[in-house]
């Protein structure tokens, strides 16, 4: 007897024929407004959060914000 599983045949599969959508009204207000605040979320914290980063490190900001961007790189990257 032999443990070995036996091969697969392969099969062919195609793609839907119509794509799914969101169905009109299934988002309402509050949905929309958590989403578009979630996306721009980022952009906002650093912005308001650079005049903080300008208090505490004086001229040497762009250093703070290229240091703080290879460190993001580095976690990234892993």
């Amino acid at each position: 007897m032999s443990d070995a599983a036996a091969p697969v045949p392969f099969t062919e599969s195609k793609a839907p024929e119509t794509a799914e959508r969101l169905h009109r009204g299934a988002l309402g207000l509050v949905d929309i407004s958590a989403s578009t605040m979630a996306n721009i979320g980022p952009a906002y914290s650093f912005y308001f959060g650079f005049a903080g980063i300008v208090i505490l490190a004086g001229l040497a900001s762009p250093l703070v914000v290229l240091v703080a961007a290879v460190a993001i790189t580095l976690l990234g990257n892993t």
